[in-house]
């Protein structure tokens, strides 16, 4: 009985306290609810190029084409909108390190209006995985600091060869 007593008055304890730290941090009690914020839409406009020496040394011949499709895929996972990829190159004709022009829409954390352009956010997990290691973590390296990103975790898992899997798992902001 003294046991259950005790036992009792420690639930009741930690879920009062669970739910005054929720009401002081604006959000509902509930374990897993996103967290909303203010961003601000920004258009992001610039160039990259992607490094196609592996870990191993090797380089990597890429056609412009599955560039232009890797790049547009991880954008739109990442929650940019407006999507625009351009690569410098001949279709269908294997490159080295390839030129990527890009531009786009995303949401950013602010305190300020920029350009009267307010929009609520949420954060929103995002799993990027594929079989092309290089080229993805290429092409995100470059972009990712155009986001707003939390909880970043990267596993690769080295191949035969050049390629290697890759799986990102991480957190940014999406439009509500």
């Amino acid at each position: 009985m003294k046991k259950s007593l005790i036992l009792k008055v420690l639930l009741f304890a930690a879920s009062s306290i669970f739910a005054i730290a929720a009401t002081a941090m604006n959000q509902a009690p509930v374990y897993g609810t996103p967290i909303v914020v203010e961003a601000a839409q920004i258009h992001n406009s610039f160039s990259f190029t992607v490094n196609t020496i592996t870990g191993f040394g090797d380089r990597i011949y890429y056609n412009p084409d599955v560039v232009q499709e890797e790049t547009q895929h991880i954008l739109k996972q990442m929650g940019a909108t407006d999507v625009q990829v351009d690569v410098l190159g001949v279709p269908d004709q294997p490159i080295l390190d390839p030129s990527v022009y890009v531009s786009f829409d995303s949401l950013r954390l602010s305190a300020k209006l920029l350009k009267g352009e307010m929009k609520s956010a949420v954060w929103n997990s995002v799993v990027l995985q594929g079989d092309d290691g290089v080229l993805a973590q290429g092409i995100f390296k470059n972009i990712a600091s155009r986001f707003d990103i939390a909880d970043l975790h990267v596993s690769n898992r080295p191949g035969l060869g050049p390629d290697y899997s890759y799986r990102d798992t991480f957190k940014t902001l999406f439009a509500r």
